[in-house]
């Protein structure tokens, strides 16, 4: 996980570049979560077609 220190004025208002950082950081964060979702459905879509192609070969026989 990643944790972004932030520098707070004196109005309580970050920083530009830090909220430059934040946006960095979560980005990221969503692009990693999206790739592990699609690995996910991959793996799911494999799982599928080899019961379809089982239940394939049962019926033949």
């Amino acid at each position: 996980m990643n944790y972004i220190d932030l520098d707070i004025n004196h109005d309580g208002f970050v920083k530009l570049s830090e909220m430059k950082e934040i946006l960095e950081t979560f980005s990221e964060a969503v692009e990693l979560r999206v790739s592990a979702s699609d690995a996910e459905i991959r793996r799911l879509r494999n799982e599928l077609e080899t019961e379809r192609r089982l239940r394939f070969a049962m019926a033949r026989r």
